[in-house]
């Protein structure tokens, strides 16, 4: 296996980059389908998007802007999926599209589907 020296990135345009990543994954979740800004807002805003790449950076730089890996933009990315993913799943349960409950003996939700048409 090749050894490979981690590259770092300051992130210079920190909106720019929070709207453009969660943009894309909006998108994907959506299986391609365009979604607006204010559809994205209802899963993931763009303040909580800034608060992940905070908390998953590497440190920041002498002009505090966020210094980031690939790994870490995979970690930012994986976190907004989840997010995206788990509002997603609230909204089918508030709908009355999916039964929701908490299971003790997995300490997890389970999910199941309903009749509703």
């Amino acid at each position: 296996m090749e050894n490979f020296e981690e590259e770092f990135y300051s992130i210079t345009d920190i909106e720019e980059y929070c709207e453009q990543t969660r943009s894309m994954l909006a998108e994907q979740y959506s299986g391609g389908k365009k979604v607006t800004t204010k559809e994205i807002d209802e899963y993931i805003t763009l303040s909580q998007v800034e608060n992940l790449v905070d908390e998953f950076c590497e440190d920041h730089d002498e002009e505090g802007l966020p210094i980031i890996s690939v790994n870490n933009h995979n970690n930012i990315c994986e976190a907004i999926m989840q997010r995206l993913q788990n509002v997603g799943l609230a909204k089918l349960a508030s709908d009355g599209y999916l039964e929701v409950a908490f299971d003790e003996s997995i300490n997890d939700f389970i999910f199941w589907s309903t009749d509703k048409e």
